[in-house]
């Protein structure tokens, strides 16, 4: 396998297609340095209420995505979203509003739309209505430096439809949390 740089989208390419799944520990994360920064997942709390994290990523060619999958933790209560932004915080698809379920398992959820992306950034947003439901997650602050590839959203249940990102301050989570591809879900 080769590697090069797709110029228009300043993209590290490893052949050919990209990856089904996005998430914020995926190759084609801007911020997956979870195995270099040392840190381990664990189940943990929400660290505030209604704010959404949202991670950068980038795909190279147009991709459809059905929906979120994420891992829940030790603890589930409350409701859940996840969706997908552009670099402008306006949303592209989300789950809506989704009971927590199943005590650290796999939990699957459609968007109330698919959503076409072309190639480009994008950020994939993760929010929980309280500090009670836990998720599996690292903490770091190695994210937080990696300036623009890691955002925060502040009072975001639901999903609004534009955001507003800022900077991460204080506990960050960087969720086992990915979104996949029309037509593949199946198996997951």
């Amino acid at each position: 396998m080769t590697t090069r740089i797709d110029e228009s989208l300043a993209l590290p390419v490893l052949g050919y297609p990209d990856p089904f799944l996005v998430g914020p520990t995926e190759f084609h994360s801007l911020i997956h340095c979870h195995t270099a920064s040392a840190q381990t997942a664990a189940s943990r709390i929400w660290p505030t209420a209604s704010m959404a994290f949202g991670f950068l990523f980038g795909i190279t060619e147009t991709r459809t995505y059905a929906g979120a999958i994420w891992v829940n933790g030790a603890a589930v209560s409350g409701n859940v979203d996840v969706g997908i932004y552009d670099l402008a915080g306006n949303r592209k698809t989300s789950c809506g509003s989704t009971a927590q379920s199943g005590i650290s398992a796999v939990q699957k959820q459609g968007f109330t739309a698919s959503v076409t992306l072309t190639p480009g950034f994008y950020y994939l947003l993760m929010v929980i209505d309280n500090i009670t439901g836990t998720v599996w997650s690292s903490t770091t602050t190695l994210y937080n430096n990696l300036t623009g590839a890691t955002k925060q959203v502040a009072s975001a249940f639901v999903l609004p439809a534009t955001v507003t990102y800022a900077e991460p301050t204080g506990t960050t989570v960087t969720p086992t949390v990915a979104v996949y591809e029309s037509g593949i879900s199946s198996w997951i």
